[in-house]
């Protein structure tokens, strides 16, 4: 439209040619449900431009709930070196609640040299904890092999409640 219009267009680049120096926190992978007493994996996921091989301090924190009133001493404290520009570096921590309801884990990165920009080094995720059972339905046209060994199964389960419908079920049989 411009040059239709005759209006010429000046480009003058500023800033530096190269990416500035970064560490930050890409994402938190967490499952969205656990049971209390059960081991899961809570994965960092953390990227660098410009620091390559350098330290850097990965702490984690936890709290009940989501309102944020982070505790000053970190639950778990670990020192990493820095991966290549661009690559992802996948920093696990193994955790086991035991309380129900919902727990915030906070994934923060520090760096001795200076970042320039420390807004994304630090990421938040929320999990679940549940304790209740899950419920299944369970229709069936008949009372096959396959049938009888899912029924079998899923009432063994003690994390499971099963109700039972069984279509060709004669009316007052206890399903």
């Amino acid at each position: 439209a411009a040059r239709d219009a005759g209006i010429p267009i000046h480009v003058v680049g500023l800033g530096s040619d190269t990416r500035p120096t970064n560490v930050r926190v890409v994402d938190i992978e967490v499952p969205e449900r656990v049971y209390p007493g059960d081991r899961f994996t809570l994965t960092g996921l953390i990227q660098s431009f410009g620091l390559a091989g350098r330290a850097a301090d990965v702490e984690l924190r936890s709290i009940a709930g989501t309102n944020g009133n982070w505790p000053g001493a970190a639950d778990e404290k670990r020192r990493i070196r820095l991966p290549a520009d661009g690559e992802v570096l996948p920093i696990k921590f193994e955790l086991t609640p035991e309380e129900p309801g919902t727990r915030s884990y906070q994934v923060r990165i520090t760096m001795p040299e200076p970042d320039q920009d420390e807004k994304d080094n630090m990421r938040v995720a929320s999990v679940q904890v549940v304790d209740r059972k899950t419920k299944v339905l369970l229709f069936a046209g008949g009372p096959s092999r396959d049938f009888q060994f899912l029924r079998n199964m899923l009432f063994r389960d003690r994390d499971t409640s099963v109700d039972v419908l069984l279509q060709t079920g004669q009316p007052g049989i206890s399903q």
